[in-house]
């Protein structure tokens, strides 16, 4: 299974140029034509994305997406791109490409292999565009009443959507722009998701009325596991210890027919973490810190361990401390915010009177210091960071420092019925080499175990399964790498 994005919610990803590779068979032209695209989607990837943050090195910063949500029942969202070196900034970018609005309330934007897709909350639609020129490439719909929040790819041919009212998570192939008729029910008013160590986390929301963290495993596409949090459990980030965490907004409290507060009703919310115990594999959480309100986002500096988040203004919290203490560092309110990784740099949106224009205030988080602050669309709810990067994407769980785990393509590719798969470890540890289908069911492992430093070859054969794509993951020490593979018989 191969995941594509996204801590999404982090909404970070990195673009990355063709890869060539050479052939020794003659094959027919339709089968060069399946050859040129499995090779041209091959990459490296995280067991989650988004996600969170992406951390690469020679990565820059190509520019910023603001997503506006536009007024509610007005269809006028629109989508702003903001270069940070320029200072360049254009406007309902995809309004200008197609001549068209994107819809009813753009709740988030996220990226895969050239493609922007924009969440249409009130519409129930996910329309999908070129990065580049924002010319629309396809549409998914979904039913008629549903609530779409966020979007997780895990394969080219599988995506998690979010149903707020639904109370379900939908499954959609992004390749056909195809709704598959299985469906997940989860808890009230899901949001956030991650993919991490082969599982996919889901924090239901509910406008604080929820206070569960749902696991599901993407192979049964059930949930497994139910961990429990505070009051509206908002945006999930991993760390590079490979923990996850969670800001939970707390629940402001019920209100009599004359808009009283009913006294004890309010929950507090908190930051969360949430680990796997090494012995039974089972997932435990912490409280580190209780909130009495925040808001839904959380962003994650891989540099120098900080989470951000909004309490009171925005708070830094220093996670290699022994006991946690958060950091004011920026004060007022804000609609949303983001922190981009690699300029280290937070994106301040301020929503204003909700129906004119708004505008992003963009801070050093460094020194502190304002960097610039221009106008955008109605109700800016969402960021996406487009990276570039030389010939390689690496996701953001991937290691920035020494625990580089590498995955080979694999020879021949396409292939029948066997192909040899080549990966190196740069220390001794704990590796898993696992091939999953499209559908993201597990098919063979064909490595797991202890290994000692080096680079290693494994022979898959495929003797038993039906042409089609696959995908070899191997893990690492909590990361992973993943490679697109072209069985044809």
């Amino acid at each position: 299974m191969n995941v594509l994005s996204s801590r999404i919610e982090q909404n970070q990803t990195i673009r990355q140029k063709p890869m060539t590779h050479s052939v020794r068979a003659k094959w027919h032209f339709s089968v060069l034509l399946l050859f040129t695209y499995a090779l041209s989607t091959s990459q490296v990837v995280n067991a989650q994305m988004n996600t969170l943050s992406t951390v690469e090195s020679g990565a820059t910063l190509e520019y910023m997406l603001v997503g506006n949500e536009g007024g509610f029942g007005s269809s006028n969202a629109t989508i702003s791109r903001y270069n940070p070196v320029t200072k360049n900034l254009q406007d309902g970018v995809f309004l200008s490409a197609n001549g068209i609005g994107l819809g009813d309330v753009l709740q988030s934007v996220h990226y895969n292999e050239g493609q922007v897709y924009a969440v249409m909350n009130n519409s129930a639609q996910i329309v999908m565009m070129d990065s580049e020129s924002f010319t629309q490439q396809g549409l998914i719909s979904l039913p008629d009443g549903a609530s779409p929040r966020q979007l997780l790819l895990l394969s080219p041919e599988l995506a998690y959507i979010s149903d707020l009212y639904g109370d379900l998570i939908h499954l959609v192939n992004p390749a056909t722009q195809q709704v598959l008729s299985t469906k997940i029910s989860v808890g009230d008013g899901p949001e956030f998701m991650v993919y991490h160590e082969e599982a996919v986390f889901v924090g239901n929301y509910g406008f604080g009325q929820d206070s569960t963290i749902m696991i599901i495993d993407p192979v049964q596409q059930a949930v497994v596991d139910t961990l429990v949090v505070a009051s509206g459990p908002g945006q999930i980030t991993i760390d590079s210890n490979g923990d996850l965490w969670v800001v939970c907004t707390g629940y402001a409290g019920d209100y009599d027919e004359q808009w009283n507060l009913v006294e004890g009703t309010q929950r507090p919310g908190g930051l969360f973490r949430i680990e796997r115990n090494a012995q039974d594999q089972q997932w435990s959480v912490t409280k580190e810190l209780e909130l009495n309100q925040a808001g839904i986002h959380l962003g994650y500096d891989p540099n120098n361990e900080h989470l951000y988040l909004q309490s009171d203004g925005i708070k830094r919290v220093d996670l290699t401390q022994e006991v946690l203490a958060p950091e004011s560092i920026i004060s007022g309110s804000y609609y949303s915010f983001y922190y981009e990784s690699v300029g280290g740099d937070i994106y301040l949106a301020d929503a204003k009177d909700y129906v004119s224009a708004g505008s992003v205030r963009v801070i050093d988080t460094e020194t502190l210091q304002d960097l610039d602050e221009f106008s955008v669309g109605i109700i800016p709810g969402s960021f996406l960071a487009i990276y570039g990067a030389e010939n390689t994407a690496i996701d953001q769980l991937d290691d920035w420092g020494s625990n580089m785990v590498e995955l080979y393509p694999n020879y021949p590719n396409p292939f029948n019925p066997t192909t040899q798969i080549q990966y190196s470890i740069p220390e001794s540890g704990v590796v898993e080499l696992v091939i999953y289908n499209s559908l993201g069911q597990k098919v063979a492992i064909l490595e797991q175990g202890i290994k000692q430093k080096g680079r290693y070859t494994q022979t898959f054969n495929a003797q038993s399964l039906p042409s089609g794509v696959y995908y070899a993951h191997v893990l690492f020490n909590g990361y992973q790498r993943v490679t697109k593979m072209l069985l044809i018989k």
